[in-house]
């Protein structure tokens, strides 16, 4: 069976929770806890751009809000071997 690939855009939609705990020996940071909500644009097979709504809260500190844009470009690597 042969896969068939097509460079229309594609469009992906990612949601996360996470939560980190930001205390260590000597800071008292609380504990985080966000919401990110994302939409992934794949322009074309070496090229997205990604939106990011993150919704976090830092326990008894308060609240953010945050949006993001990110645009990122796959390079391929080719190594060249010269035998002198």
């Amino acid at each position: 069976m042969e896969i068939k690939t097509t460079e229309i855009p594609a469009w992906e939609i990612a949601l996360r929770y996470a939560t980190s705990g930001l205390n260590s020996e000597d800071i008292t940071g609380g504990e985080q806890s966000d919401t990110t909500l994302g939409v992934n644009w794949y322009v074309n097979p070496a090229t997205r751009i990604m939106f990011n709504n993150v919704w976090a809260t830092i326990k008894d500190a308060g609240k953010m809000n945050v949006f993001q844009v990110r645009f990122q470009i796959n390079f391929k690597t080719y190594f060249i071997f010269i035998k002198g």
